[in-house]
């Protein structure tokens, strides 16, 4: 009697132990199937990018033409040409996602020309960029591009977007549009860092909210 009781007792415990299993085996595939919340994931992924240019293009708001003493290299361009002249810009960006990525974006064109851009934009939509390399910003659209590296556009890589987002319906802002951005006077500075010295304060009157940003370039410099 003593020896069929224990056996019930064993199998009894198996059969709460095997159930046990498929309970907590249920619970881990049922958590793991469950979607991740797009509030709670900020991870790249969870923001796709758009595969072609985009007809919702940034408007220039403000331009001024530069020139530096001393040039330096836009590294934006895969050929990294020297610069010692262009045009200081702020592009209105709209709602559009404009958070920072660590890995290919939809690359920012002026034209045939890779800006490089100062600031994020994020809460104000306004992003300051230099334009270097033109003489002119007629007759070029402004317009985000498909998602590469920006430092790996090659000359052809941005014809072909050019040409590309004029196919999509990004075109030119009108003469009478750009000259009523433009600020009379050539801003002329001894070098890259004076320049983008000049860019931050146009980053502090179209986008103050980047505060950071702002004071982190107004600490004095060291020589």
């Amino acid at each position: 009697m003593t020896s069929h009781t224990s056996t019930s007792k064993t199998t009894l415990w198996t059969v709460l132990g095997v159930l046990a299993a498929a309970v907590i085996l249920t619970t881990v595939v049922l958590d793991q199937s469950t979607p991740v919340n797009s509030d709670e994931s900020d991870s790249e992924s969870s923001r796709p990018l758009a595969t072609r240019p985009l007809a919702e293009q940034p408007r220039i708001v403000f331009a001024r033409p530069f020139q530096v003493a001393k040039p330096f290299r836009h590294v934006w361009h895969h050929e990294e040409p020297l610069v010692d002249s262009g045009f200081l810009v702020v592009l209105d960006a709209g709602d559009r996602d404009l958070r920072p990525r660590q890995n290919k974006e939809s690359v920012l064109q002026i034209g045939g020309c890779v800006v490089d851009r100062i600031n994020t934009g994020e809460g104000s939509g306004h992003l300051v960029v230099i334009v270097p390399e033109v003489d002119s910003l007629f007759g070029k659209p402004a317009f985000f591009g498909k998602p590469d590296l920006p430092e790996q556009m090659t000359a052809q890589k941005r014809s072909d977007a050019l040409a590309e987002a004029v196919q999509f319906g990004n075109v030119a802002a009108g003469e009478t549009e750009i000259r009523a951005t433009m600020v009379e006077g050539l801003l002329e500075v001894a070098d890259d860092f004076e320049l983008r010295l000049a860019a931050i304060d146009l980053v502090e009157r179209f986008a103050p909210d980047e505060e950071a940003l702002i004071s982190g370039w107004r600490v004095p410099r060291v020589r």
